[in-house]
């Protein structure tokens, strides 16, 4: 034997580890002269061109390269320690009889473990990065998930659907869209946040999900704002003040005229999620109506209880209660923004009314976990934006009552960031306590 530790390696690896130590001894003594096996000691005899097309594929397909690559690195992770006169002749008798392809003849001393070790290390590295370059460039590969953390039938669900679809021609990949409701948003926007960083699952978040909700249950939320980058904007839109149809009340002043007559413990206002809570909010410290909040999980339900007469006036975004308003069971009063809506364009804004400060938008965008690579997120917002420029984009939001919202990525992260900011000096202005 030649150097070799034999009692490290099993014994079946030994009796192969003895018969190439004598073939290579044999080699050295000259006796393999008359050796007619694959190793590279001469000539080769000439081969087809059917046969030499084969011999090529075999020996320089990506699969051979790639195989003989990842072989390489292990065999040199595994023996750089280990004396070179064993490990590295033993890599190397390996190669030279297992593809003649692979041949090669020393002309060096093989170099010691270190250094070995050293090039391994920068190969490997060199591989893992060419490879993640190569799947960043290629995205999508597979199916993406876009989770809605609301109901299914919601507005928000609705129009992550219409999205999805267009996502999944201009990708050429499906864009699956995956409820997953519960506590405010807070359960499906979870699970995005704790998912890998690679462009396969995204959150179509709201200003409840990554703005409002970030103050309410702080330390036990499960995510906070570095939790996400965002992608790109899909929509924007004020929210609205909707009382039922038959109501008397025609304007701000009439609601707050009759709570001055009836008493204001005997308003309720109706709220379907953390942003139109806090709406309920604003509206009592700015008019001074202490109405009781009456919290549902979705704008959609506490609209009909406005219809029912369970409840005296609810806050909702324009697309919950498009229904509802179409066939005349429920009408707006006041739309908290800075200007009318189109699609409702009798409708005063509050600041019309004398009522400037409030001003409360809903919105929707596309979140990715932190972390994804720049390059996945710029090519999901050149997607997001070539949609919000279509006609079927501007049909969908003058249908629902509100507007696209083009961002660049830039763009992006500093509108998440403003509207966390500015829905938290809500609720501190409106005195909550968030819990």
């Amino acid at each position: 034997m030649i150097g070799h530790p034999l009692q490290e390696f099993p014994i079946r690896h030994r009796v192969a580890i003895q018969r190439l130590d004598q073939q290579r001894m044999q080699h050295r003594l000259g006796f393999n002269r008359t050796h007619q096996g694959p190793r590279c000691s001469g000539p080769r005899p000439p081969l087809t061109a059917q046969a030499a097309a084969t011999e090529k594929e075999r020996t320089q397909g990506p699969e051979t390269f790639w195989f003989t690559y990842i072989v390489y690195i292990f065999v040199m992770l595994k023996f750089a320690t280990k004396p070179h006169n064993s490990a590295l002749e033993l890599f190397n008798s390996d190669l030279e009889f297992a593809d003649p392809a692979l041949c090669m003849r020393r002309t060096s001393r093989p170099l010691g473990g270190a250094v070995k070790l050293r090039s391994a290390a920068v190969l490997l590295a060199s591989a893992l990065a060419s490879t993640g370059s190569w799947a960043v460039d290629a995205y999508p590969l597979r199916p993406i998930t876009l989770v809605v953390p609301f109901a299914i039938g919601s507005g928000t669900d609705l129009l992550a659907r219409v999205l999805a679809a267009d996502l999944s021609r201009s990708l050429a990949t499906p864009v699956v869209v995956d409820n997953k409701p519960g506590a405010n948003g807070a359960v499906g926007t979870r699970l995005v946040a704790a998912a890998q960083a690679d462009g396969y699952t995204l959150l179509f978040g709201s200003a409840t999900t990554n703005a409002t909700n970030l103050h309410f249950h702080v330390g036990s939320l499960g995510y906070d704002e570095a939790s996400f980058v965002m992608v790109a904007g899909v929509s924007s839109g004020s929210l609205a003040l909707y009382v039922p149809h038959a109501s008397p009340w025609k304007t701000v002043h009439d609601l707050l005229e009759s709570a001055r007559r009836e008493g204001p413990r005997n308003l309720t206002c109706g709220s379907g999620n953390s942003v139109t809570q806090v709406a309920c909010e604003v509206l009592k410290s700015a008019t001074g109506v202490d109405a009781v909040t009456a919290n549902y999980k979705s704008n959609l339900q506490s609209l009909n209880d406005v219809v029912g007469g369970q409840l005296s006036y609810a806050f909702s975004d324009p697309a919950a209660a498009l229904a509802l308003t179409s066939s005349q069971r429920i009408r707006a009063i006041a739309i908290a923004g800075p200007a009318r809506n189109a699609s409702m364009p009798g409708v005063p804004t509050f600041k019309e009314q004398g009522f400037p400060n409030i001003e409360l938008r809903a919105w929707n965008g596309i979140f990715a976990p932190s972390g994804t690579p720049k390059e996945v997120v710029e090519r999901l917002n050149t997607a997001v934006n070539q949609w919000l420029d279509s006609p079927e984009a501007n049909r969908l939001f003058r249908q629902m009552g509100g507007e696209g919202n083009k961002l660049t990525v830039a763009e992006a992260a500093a509108f998440a960031h403003a509207e966390a900011t500015r829905w938290g000096d809500y609720i501190r202005k409106a005195n909550l306590n968030p819990k």
